[in-house]
């Protein structure tokens, strides 16, 4: 039996390949399709960034800082405000900024402008 933990980033091996979206590019890709759903619903209402490009500029900036697929996803979908949110709702960075609170803040700061 495969043991599964996303906060030690320990998903089941169907993952490996599997692409990661936010909300933000799920809505995109229902509106494009000409989609009325409930899940484009849904992805609208909690979707915090309009603008796609914007999306993608995060998405270069979380990458360089090689993060976790699954943590970028969420960073961009969470948007927190503050390191402790942030460790609260994606816990597998624990690990990564356990020492220095600043790096992450200032990643928050920057990840909130766009």
């Amino acid at each position: 039996m495969e043991e599964n933990d996303a906060e030690i980033l320990l998903f089941p091996n169907s993952f490996d390949q599997a692409e990661t979206f936010t909300l933000s590019e799920v809505s995109f890709f229902l509106l494009k399709k000409g989609s009325d759903s409930k899940m484009l619903d849904y992805v609208t209402r909690f979707d915090k960034i309009k603008n796609i490009d914007n999306v993608k500029v995060l998405r270069i900036l979380l990458d360089g800082l090689q993060l976790h697929k699954f943590e970028t996803v969420q960073m961009i979908n969470f948007l927190p405000n503050s390191s402790e949110e942030c460790l609260i709702l994606i816990p597998s960075l624990k690990n990564r900024f356990k020492d220095d609170k600043t790096e992450l803040n200032n990643l928050i700061k920057t990840v909130r402008l766009l």
